[in-house]
């Protein structure tokens, strides 16, 4: 309303390409003004991240066209540190849903793509920041009270990866060999769905071993546990 109040216009006339531009210039109050502006910095804040959050996404079902427009995170894992962790700051200060409602998955996507296809450009540090994030969300559905599966609470990428980490992380090979496993008896059928394909379609190809252990494991418990 203050913006349509025609006594407090300014305009100012230009003429440009061949038009005539009037900008009215309306003459706001000071308050008003920074109200206006917090409210729009309030209001934005949740999609700061929106180019990692697309990119990681993409990045992880590979979506080569898409995931590609992304350049200042396709040859820089620094910059995608750098903002998860920003993320995950501000998930710990925010109260607001809409914050976290937007980013609370994008550190589950950011880290899997970087143990995926960025592992030897990571120092130890962040080596260990990621696979600590990814176990984070793959415990999700065995230690969140009352859990039920989201699309959107990170649990498919971090389950998916779990080969990834048996492969670079040999000293905890047992804690996320089991896992994995145990994550085949969720109830949640997608729970259950993204384990069977962590082994089905990675393990067994690059670890035969554990991969046919936890397929003869699973026959002998599945009955019992039934």
């Amino acid at each position: 309303l203050a913006r349509m109040d025609r006594r407090k216009m300014n305009p100012k006339v230009e003429k440009k390409d061949g038009q005539v531009l009037i900008n009215f210039n309306p003459e706001i109050d000071p308050e008003l003004k920074k109200y206006s502006e917090d409210s729009i910095n309030k209001s934005s804040a949740p999609m700061k991240y929106t180019s990692l959050k697309l990119w990681s996404n993409y990045k992880f079902t590979r979506e080569e066209d898409k995931y590609k427009q992304y350049q200042q995170y396709e040859n820089n894992p620094q910059l995608v540190i750098t903002e998860t962790k920003e993320i995950i700051e501000e998930l710990k200060r925010k109260t607001e849903d809409a914050f976290s409602l937007f980013n609370h998955s994008t550190p589950s996507y950011t880290c899997s793509v970087l143990i995926r296809y960025y592992f030897d450009k990571l120092n130890e540090k962040d080596k260990v920041f990621c696979k600590e994030i990814i176990i984070e969300f793959a415990l999700t559905p065995h230690k969140a009270q009352n859990y039920h599966y989201q699309n959107s609470d990170g649990t498919r990428p971090s389950i998916i990866v779990l080969p990834e980490l048996l492969r670079h992380f040999s000293a905890d090979k047992e804690d996320i060999k089991s896992l994995l496993f145990l994550l085949l008896f969720n109830q949640w059928r997608e729970i259950s769905a993204f384990a069977t394909s962590a082994i089905q379609y990675s393990l067994w190809k690059n670890n035969f071993e554990d991969a046919h252990a936890m397929f003869l494991g699973y026959l002998l418990l599945k009955p019992k546990y039934n």
